[in-house]
């Protein structure tokens, strides 16, 4: 099997027998696109690459550089493993209720109302999600080995453009001048939330001006929480009243400044139609950083927030 014409990172993360199978089985099932399991086969392929990779490859940067031995060596078994699970979960799934069990997979950008319109206005039982986190992570360069593998795109340019630009701003890398402006602006309509979110903004635009080359946070925050606000004010109109939300959502500290990530979305939520019911610290997080000199000592967690449609 030639791989020689595979994108750098995919050939630096595999040792050339374990890449040879992966590109077989990643060739066969494109070539059976048409068939109803097509995308079963390719997530169980995507999910094996990290377990065989011969470089640290782990959630959530690649390093090609950095040697380890895989955590699975046989790429088929392994592969074959997932199968087995995905087809163990959809039979359990088909035994409950068949008959009442429909499902629809949508792509497209939540912030936009016209992507609920097929969901339909108070029809939908509950939510369960899992937002960005503001902790400055490139969730884009996140799947680049999974993106580069499969042909996706074929460069950091390519990446950046195709994917990261459609995606929510969570990360510095995301943000402009023009865009913070105008969500600083749109902050307004949330009222005392939106007030909170630009003093948080301000407190992190003077830090970042006590920095040689500060990273600009304080334009990463207004457009995150204008993006939640419209997910919520969408997610509102497609909810049953009574309708549960749930959301595993981190809080964060750039600078040392604490956003109360979770309690700002909670709080957004309660001027868009919900009622906050829990609040829970599912663990802290943070402490791989605890010897860095340089950075804050603010408590961190990561909590689950429920929310109920009124």
């Amino acid at each position: 099997m030639d791989t020689s014409g595979e994108a750098e990172l995919t050939l630096r993360s595999f040792d050339p027998a374990t890449l040879a199978v992966l590109v077989k089985l990643r060739d066969s099932i494109r070539a059976r696109q048409e068939h109803e399991w097509h995308l079963y086969l390719k997530w169980a392929l995507l999910a094996t690459l990290r377990d065989v990779a011969s470089v640290r490859v782990g959630w959530p940067y690649q390093r090609p550089g950095s040697q380890r031995q895989p955590t699975f060596t046989d790429p088929i078994s392994r592969f074959l493993q997932r199968v087995t699970w995905i087809a163990d979960d959809i039979r359990e799934i088909g035994e409950i209720e068949p008959s009442s069990l429909t499902s629809r997979v949508k792509q497209g950008d939540s912030r936009e109302a016209v992507n609920w319109s097929e969901i339909g206005e108070g029809v939908a039982h509950g939510c369960v999600t899992s937002p960005p986190y503001l902790n400055n992570f490139d969730y884009a360069d996140a799947t680049r080995l999974e993106l580069y593998f499969w042909g996706d795109v074929t460069s950091w340019s390519q990446m950046c453009s195709e994917v990261r630009s459609d995606m929510l701003t969570a990360t510095t890398q995301q943000t402009s001048v023009g865009a913070a402006r105008d969500a600083r602006i749109s902050l307004q309509k949330y009222g005392t939330v939106g007030t909170l979110v630009n003093e948080l903004a301000d407190q992190l635009q003077k830090e970042r001006g006590n920095r040689t080359r500060g990273k600009e946070y304080d334009r990463v925050l207004p457009d995150y929480f204008v993006a939640i606000g419209r997910i919520l004010e969408n997610l509102a109109t497609v909810l049953t009243p009574g309708a549960p939300t749930v959301l595993l959502v981190g809080d964060s500290a750039p600078y040392g400044v604490y956003v109360d990530t979770p309690g700002l979305i909670a709080k957004l939520g309660m001027q868009l139609g919900f009622t906050l019911e829990k609040d829970v610290i599912l663990r802290h997080r943070g402490q791989r950083w605890v010897g860095n000199a340089t950075r804050h000592d603010v408590q961190l967690s990561e909590r689950s927030v429920l929310l109920r449609r009124n």
